[in-house]
């Protein structure tokens, strides 16, 4: 909630976007949330977020559709990791 407050009022921190980073969940990663999203490129969770590297899962289908391998996704971050949030993240206008 913090980072999409700072995406509205255009206070972006960009954290965790850099070389240290990279190199630290190359070895393993441990998102606090997976995000299903609609492929419009208008609306990119990281950057809604205001997250860095390693910080969410991300699905991305048109109109947010979902099937068998989508769910399997969405189920991932939860199921290897005890990733806590799920958000299917829609948008309009």
């Amino acid at each position: 909630m913090d980072g999409n407050k700072r995406w509205v009022s255009g206070d972006l921190h960009h954290p965790d976007r850099d070389p240290d980073r990279r190199q630290l969940v190359a070895q393993t990663q441990e998102p606090f949330g997976s995000i299903l999203a609609c492929i419009d490129s208008r609306v990119p969770p990281e950057l809604l977020f205001d997250t860095g590297l390693g910080d969410l899962y991300v699905m991305r289908t048109g109109g947010e559709a979902v099937g068998p391998v989508v769910t399997g996704s969405v189920e991932y971050g939860p199921m290897t990791s005890g990733t806590p949030l799920i958000v299917v993240l829609g948008h309009q206008r």
